[in-house]
């Protein structure tokens, strides 16, 4: 004798399944939010749930906070040229890391601030490499478009080597850069011989970042 086939209908087929496909969807949802959240550092934690972020620095020093303002659109290869103050405005000196890691990748990009963004400015008061910096302050890097907007906002507010949120003396200004594919760059700026120098080493790349150099951070 043959078994009596259910009754079951298709809507009730159809609500089965997209209730199974909805409770496979927020199982997922839930494990990359966990995945995530187990990623960030304190600082990415701290903004993720809306708390202020307290830095307890030991071996930097805040000396200043800046406000620096949204910029217009423009083409990243338009405005960082190797030495040609005449037609930007700007005397700038581009090294191979940064000419190669930075500015090549992004050379024929439409870049915008879009809203103002907040810097600390940080004294190193003892000798420190990249990630000993990160591991104290728990800054995440600027994204590299990001970082290009306010450096060249940050240079044309110093084109001629003025006193101002950068230092001038000679000594590095540090940012943390994360690139397009990911891999995070120390950039040095520096303002000598009539101009900016600008640099990209590899995290750690060889002796510690020197006291009395400054470190560029988003404030907090």
């Amino acid at each position: 004798m043959k078994k009596a086939t259910p009754n079951v209908s298709n809507k009730r087929v159809d609500r089965l399944v997209k209730s199974i496909r909805q409770k496979v969807a927020n199982n997922d949802s839930r494990f990359r939010a966990h995945n995530k959240v187990n990623h960030m550092n304190n600082s990415e934690l701290a903004e993720f749930i809306g708390e202020q972020v307290v830095r307890k620095l030991i071996t930097l020093a805040l000396v200043s906070t800046a406000t620096i303002k949204k910029t217009e659109e423009f083409i990243v290869g338009q405005k960082f040229q190797h030495r040609q103050k005449a037609t930007t405005g700007i005397q700038t000196y581009i090294f191979d890391g940064f000419r190669d890691r930075i500015l090549n990748p992004m050379r024929d990009k439409k870049v915008k601030l879009s809203r103002n963004r907040k810097l600390d400015k940080l004294r190193l008061l003892k000798d420190r490499h990249d990630t000993e910096m990160q591991a104290e302050v728990g800054h995440k890097p600027f994204r590299v478009a990001e970082f290009l907007l306010m450096l060249w906002s940050m240079l044309s507010e110093q084109k001629n080597g003025e006193d101002g949120f950068l230092l001038t003396n000679g000594y590095a200004n540090i940012f943390h850069v994360k690139l397009e594919d990911d891999s995070v760059v120390a950039v040095s700026v520096d303002w000598d011989d009539g101009g900016w120098n600008l640099f990209a080493f590899g995290l750690d790349y060889d002796n510690r970042w020197y006291a009395v150099f400054c470190l560029f951070v988003p404030a907090t």
